[in-house]
């Protein structure tokens, strides 16, 4: 695994009631392009999302690529990293919301098939794109320097595609 990371609140009180999510998201590197999921508003993100009931890893995974992006998964290859965002926000009765967001390093076959969009995710115009590094990470920063509204997931996006690019500079 090669990072580990807590975004946000470090510390909460014992008394607090905390709302937690699991995530599992795809890294699906080719070439020299990475398959990300781009929305409305001109940001990335990785594709994958929340854990259902019973389902593991790789099935989230599976799932999630699929809708999010029309592509099949190859292989699930090794888990890359965990990054947990903690924040006092509302959620179900309680005042920290907490995602745990899993990072696996994974291959699609080359066909692409439909995307089959929750409600929310079209509204965001949720569409699949392969781009550079480079580029990804230069939109998503401009959006988090330019922007006081931006969707939750830039600041942790932009994390975790600025690991990957040291991660291969390194290898």
């Amino acid at each position: 695994m090669y990072f580990n990371k807590v975004l946000g609140m470090k510390e909460f009180g014992k008394d607090e009631k905390v709302f937690y999510r699991v995530a599992i998201r795809a890294i699906i590197l080719q070439g020299d392009k990475i398959l990300m999921v781009k929305s409305n508003t001109g940001d990335f993100k990785f594709p994958g999302g929340g854990v259902e009931k019973g389902e593991t890893p790789e099935e989230t995974l599976r799932r999630e690529v699929q809708e999010e992006t029309g592509y099949i998964l190859n292989e699930v290859k090794e888990k890359f990293g965990v990054l947990i965002e903690r924040d006092r926000r509302r959620r179900m009765g309680c005042t920290i919301f907490e995602m745990t967001s899993h990072y696996y390093l994974c291959s699609v076959i080359e066909e692409r098939g439909e995307q089959h969009l929750d409600k929310y995710e079209e509204e965001l115009g949720f569409t699949p794109i392969w781009i550079s590094l480079d580029e990804v990470i230069r939109e998503n920063e401009n959006i988090l320097n330019q922007r006081e509204k931006i969707n939750p997931w830039v600041k942790r996006e932009t994390f975790v595609l600025k690991k990957i690019k040291e991660y291969l500079n390194e290898n």
